[in-house]
C-alpha cells in the first residue's frame, strides 16, 4: 500500500478517496509548493509582458493588447499573482521554520551552520537593492530597456517609436 500524505492544514479534512480505500487529506505543503511555483510562472510571464509593453497612455491610445489582455489586464494579473505568491511564500516559510532555524544553527553535519550562505544571499539582495536605489548596472540597464519599450508601440512592432496621431 502507498503512503497517503496527511494534512498539514488545521482541519485535516479528507478531500478524496485513494484507490485502495484510504481517505486522502489535503497537504498544506503541496498547496504552498504548487502555489509558489504556479504564481511565479504567471508573474514571470506578466512581468515580461509589462516590461515590453508601451507606456500607459501610449498603450491606451493604441488599444494595445498582447495575448488578449491590455496593459491594465496584465497589471491586474501581475498584482493578483504577486499577492498569491506572497501568501504562498509566507505559508511555505511558516511550514519550514524549523528548517530555516536548523540552517542558521549548528548541526552535527554542519557544525558552523549555513551562516556564510545566508550572509551571501543577504548581501546579494542588498547589492541588487543598492543598484536599484542608485541607478547602477545591472538594474539601470533593465530600466533603460524598459524606458525604450515604453516609448515604442510595444511587442511585435519592431520597436517603432509611437507618435500621437
Amino acid at each position: 500500500m502507498e503512503n497517503v500524505e496527511r494534512s498539514h492544514l488545521p482541519t485535516g479534512k479528507p478531500v478524496g478517496q485513494h484507490p485502495d480505500g484510504h481517505r486522502v487529506h489535503l497537504s498544506g505543503r503541496a498547496v504552498a509548493a504548487f502555489g509558489v511555483g504556479t504564481a511565479f510562472a504567471i508573474m514571470l510571464a506578466s512581468g515580461v509582458a509589462l516590461y515590453l509593453a508601451p507606456g500607459g497612455r501610449v498603450a491606451q491610445d493604441l488599444d494595445w493588447r498582447w495575448l488578449g489582455l491590455d496593459r491594465q489586464g496584465w497589471e491586474a494579473l501581475h498584482l493578483g499573482m504577486a499577492l498569491l505568491f506572497t501568501a504562498c511564500v509566507a505559508w511555505h516559510f511558516l511550514l519550514h521554520l524549523r528548517v530555516y532555524k536548523t540552517l542558521l544553527t549548528a548541526t552535527p553535519a554542519h557544525p558552523a551552520g549555513h551562516r556564510v550562505e545566508a550572509l551571501i544571499a543577504f548581501l546579494a539582495v542588498l547589492l541588487i537593492a543598492a543598484t536599484a536605489l542608485f541607478a547602477l548596472p545591472p538594474t539601470s540597464w533593465l530600466m533603460d530597456g524598459h524606458s525604450y519599450f515604453k516609448q515604442t508601440e510595444g511587442l511585435g512592432t519592431g520597436g517603432r517609436a509611437w507618435r500621437r496621431p
